[in-house]
């Protein structure tokens, strides 16, 4: 049987200001989650991702106040471009869209 990384209920709530394809090449694709910091962010974003049968290769978590960077180095696809419109519907309310 399959692992599935695991979310906390709560974190079925966590939206995100923006979600952006920051750099994408032969190597790797770099993708940024920009919000307000809240608990269950980075576990939400890297489900996302996983549902989205992405492969991360680092993750990098910036925090200043009460802001977070959560950025993603996934090894790209050639949808990738897709995948990241799939992140923003799911993640940001319909304002950041």
């Amino acid at each position: 049987e399959m692992l599935k990384p695991s979310v906390d209920v709560s974190a079925k709530a966590v939206q995100f200001a923006s979600i952006k394809l920051v750099k994408s090449d032969e190597n790797e694709a770099i993708l940024s989650f920009r919000g307000v910091d809240q608990s269950g962010a980075l576990s939400r974003a890297a489900q996302e991702i996983f549902n989205l049968n992405l492969s991360v290769k680092w993750a990098r978590v910036h925090t200043w106040g009460r802001q977070i960077d959560d950025v993603f180095c996934v090894k790209p696809t050639p949808d990738i471009a897709t995948s990241v419109q799939k992140l923003v519907e799911r993640l940001c309310p319909p304002s950041a869209r």
